[in-house]
Parts: C-alpha cells; sequence; structure tokens
C-alpha cells in the first residue's frame, strides 16, 4: 500500500515472495486487498521467476495497459538493489556523468543512467541464494554466477523498449575487460559496447565502495589508486580519463555504502 501510494508508483506489479502455504491463506487475502497481483513459494523455483519476469515485461509493452515501462523499470531497480545490498543511485550517476564527459547526447545519457542499474539482474535468474553467502566462491559457483550476464540479457531483450534494449546490452557485456580477458565473450576493445565499458568503471567504483558479505569497503583512495592500475587493462582508458575528470570524490561519498 506505501509503495502504490508514491507518486507514479500505483501501477507497479508486485509479486510476494512467501512461505506461507495454502492451508493460511488470511495474509494472501490481505496481501491481495493491499495491492499483489502474485505470490512466489519459498523456497524460491528461479527459473518460475524467470518466466514470471518475462510476462511482466511483455505486459509493461502492451498498448493501453496501465503497467508503463517506467514504473515496471522502477520495480525492477528495487529488484537490483536487493540482490547485492548496494545503492546504484551512485552507479547510475557515475554512468551518467561519464557518458556525458565522452560526448554521448544528453538523451543516451538519460537512457544509461535509467538502464545502468540492470547490469546484474540476471544473477537472480542463475545465482539465487549464493549471492548470500559470506564466503568467496568455489570455481563451480563462480563459473555459474558468470552465466548472469547471459541470463540478464535474454531476460531484458524481451523488453520491446529502448531502456530495455539498453539494459541488455549493458547485461550482457559489463564484464567485458578492455584487454580482452572478461566474460562471457572475450570481447577487447571498441569490441565491447560503449555503455558497457562506461558502466563497467562506474560499477567497480560502486562495488569497492560498497561493503559486502566476504569484505569491508575499500577506502576511498584505494578505489582510485586501484581504478588507475585498471585503465587500459581491465577498463576503457577513455572511460577512466572521463571519470576522474568529471567525478568529485565528495559525489562518491556523499552516497555512503550500505551494509549487505
Amino acid at each position: 500500500r506505501r509503495l502504490h501510494a508514491l507518486p507514479h508508483c500505483d501501477a507497479i506489479p508486485v509479486v510476494m515472495i512467501t512461505a506461507l502455504n495454502d492451508g493460511d491463506k488470511s495474509i494472501r487475502y490481505e496481501a491481495l486487498d493491499a495491492g499483489v497481483i502474485d505470490f512466489l513459494c519459498k523456497p524460491m523455483d528461479y527459473k518460475e521467476w524467470h518466466f514470471r519476469c518475462r510476462n511482466f515485461l511483455h505486459l509493461a509493452q502492451c498498448p493501453g495497459q496501465k503497467v508503463l515501462t517506467s514504473d515496471f523499470n522502477t520495480a525492477l531497480f528495487s529488484v537490483a538493489e536487493s540482490l547485492n545490498g548496494r545503492n546504484h543511485k551512485r552507479m547510475a550517476m557515475v554512468s551518467r556523468r561519464i557518458a556525458q564527459l565522452m560526448g554521448l547526447s544528453e538523451e543516451a545519457c538519460e537512457l544509461l543512467e535509467k538502464a545502468a542499474p540492470l547490469n546484474d539482474l540476471g544473477q537472480l535468474l542463475v545465482a539465487g541464494p549464493l549471492l548470500w553467502f559470506p564466503n568467496k566462491f568455489h570455481e563451480k559457483e563462480r563459473i555459474k554466477v558468470r552465466h548472469h550476464t547471459l541470463a540478464g540479457y535474454q531476460l531484458l531483450k524481451q523488453g520491446g523498449s529502448p531502456l530495455f534494449r539498453k539494459g541488455a546490452a549493458i547485461a550482457l557485456s559489463h564484464h567485458e575487460q578492455y584487454n580482452g580477458k572478461g566474460y562471457p565473450h572475450g570481447f577487447r576493445g571498441s569490441e565491447i559496447p560503449l555503455e558497457a565499458r562506461i558502466v563497467a568503471v562506474a560499477d567497480l567504483v560502486d562495488a569497492l565502495l560498497s561493503n559486502r558479505p566476504h569484505r569491508q569497503a575499500w577506502s576511498l583512495d584505494q578505489v582510485l589508486d586501484y581504478l588507475k592500475q585498471c585503465r587500459g587493462q581491465r577498463l576503457d582508458p577513455e572511460c577512466v580519463d572521463a571519470f576522474f575528470e568529471g567525478v568529485e570524490p565528495n559525489q562518491l561519498v556523499q552516497l555512503q555504502p550500505v551494509s549487505p
């Protein structure tokens, strides 16, 4: 009810994840009365979650439907933040600022800012509970988590809007590296879409400044030094230069890292 009372949020579809069985329907009835449109039961079936999101994406594109693409993106943004406990506003802000310095149009910069936080959406489809474990991944788990780039791409590309198409391209390529040592395709340099190269810088900065289950947040000086080391190796040197030219350190620390 509080979500739907917010401006422009009355049409966001809400799916409730619950451990309740069919024997106790009182809470389900209360949730439906509050605006919940569907339920997923624990333990969660991530394939089912994928199909339901796909269907909501199609619904968001249907002419005349109350569920608008912008509202659905707000819901996806919230899901993306819940995956890893990070404040994606900082990553989105940095992405937009780098794009501006790289000469992208204002329309392209705005679209990138909205699409950037969807980069890791595929994690929920392929990694699931692994995301909440504090330990580092074993090799098999690491390989599984890497598939989130393809899973996110497959999910987002089914939306017909420019926002979802941009989000799909970023989801697919944001872990590619400028030197060709990234994944999933091992692209290098200009083979990687510019938007994905931009988000790679912003995502790395935001991730290192945030507390994670297996480590504490880095200091700002540590992050900036590491960024310089990655210039021309992991990261596009022009994107790194644009970051240092256009992003003030105070802008980064104003949005404090959050604990997962």
